[in-house]
């Protein structure tokens, strides 16, 4: 009797505790429960309000708690698409657009006044005899070599040392062969030929270039020498523009053989510059030959200017002996 009556009261307690598990179980899940059904999203049909209805208790989900180590799940990683290099462009230089000129009307060249002496002219050939430099301009050009004037007297000189009785006599510039008015003296540029430039003023003598008075327009001839060259012609051309005439007393052809007389502002004769050119352009196998006393041009101002070499060097256009014998 005592045992039946432990037995059911084991039971009973058995019982009681099992009751008293699903209570608390009862407990923990229905809360849960209870907040899923309120906090469900809600479906297209249903109108959401923003307040919860009085039936609704607000239970908070606990947070759950993450694990130690929390899985991250890598951001995939973008693969880094290189951008294509960029082809340089080629440099290019700026082109140099040429410049247009500014154009202006060019002024009217005006023609040159025909100069007549009544003259008329022939050619000799030349028996070529070349030297250093013969050809270049400067020996042929006085304005090329360049001078500039200086203080001396202004008149004859008398100067020492023997002279040539057959050299050109300057008085036969003139067609009345007269002694003339010294007006300016001038001395000539040297030459260096190393730099092609003009030097200094020539230092001897003291004189090398002449100013003689004239009056403008005045007729200016060859002057007379006591050498022929054939045909009666003493003296061939070896220069000429509208402004100046060099003339040599050989067939040389060649400023440093003989006598080389150079003067400047004197208007030439247009038939015997028309002569000179053309036989400048045709090589100078031929230049233009002149008789003693021939008419070569006109004074263009007061004053005519003369030098005179001698083989080249520069001589002194005053000396009484040389130029100007008898006066």
């Amino acid at each position: 009797m005592e045992s039946s009556f432990r037995l059911r009261a084991g039971c009973l307690a058995l019982v009681g505790a099992f009751g008293v598990i699903v209570i608390a179980i009862a407990l923990i899940v229905l809360p849960r429960v209870s907040s899923i059904t309120l906090h469900r999203a809600p479906t297209p049909a249903e109108t959401p309000t923003d307040a919860p209805t009085k039936f609704a208790i607000a239970i908070e989900s606990p947070t759950p708690t993450p694990s130690r180590t929390p899985t991250i799940t890598p951001r995939p990683t973008a693969t880094s698409t290189s951008r294509p290099t960029r082809a340089k462009s080629p440099t290019i230089s700026p082109r140099k657009m040429p410049i247009a000129p500014t154009t202006v009307a060019p002024s009217p060249t005006p023609t040159a006044t025909p100069v007549d002496v009544g003259e008329k002219y022939g050619a000799l050939s030349v028996y070529p005899s070349p030297s250093d430099h013969s050809d270049a301009l400067v020996e042929v050009n006085l304005a090329a070599r360049g001078f500039a004037p200086v203080r001396a007297t202004l008149g004859l000189v008398d100067v020492d040392g023997p002279a040539d009785a057959g050299a050109p006599q300057l008085f036969g510039l003139f067609g009345d062969t007269r002694t003339p008015a010294f007006s300016n003296v001038y001395q000539v540029n040297a030459w260096d030929w190393i730099c092609n430039c003009a030097g200094a003023l020539l230092a001897s003598p003291q004189v090398t270039l002449a100013g003689l008075a004239v009056t403008p327009g005045e007729i200016i001839h060859v002057p007379p020498s006591s050498y022929y060259l054939g045909s009666d012609y003493q003296a061939l051309v070896l220069y000429a523009d509208r402004e100046r005439i060099t003339l040599n007393y050989t067939r040389a052809g060649n400023p440093l053989r003989g006598y080389t007389i150079y003067l400047e502002g004197v208007a030439v004769d247009s038939g015997l510059l028309a002569l000179y050119q053309q036989t400048s352009a045709a090589g100078r196998a031929e230049l233009t030959a002149l008789q003693a006393g021939q008419g070569i041009g006109r004074a263009l101002t007061s004053e005519i200017k003369v030098a005179i070499r001698d083989a080249g060097a520069f001589m002194d256009p005053r000396s009484r002996k040389d130029w100007w014998r008898g006066r």
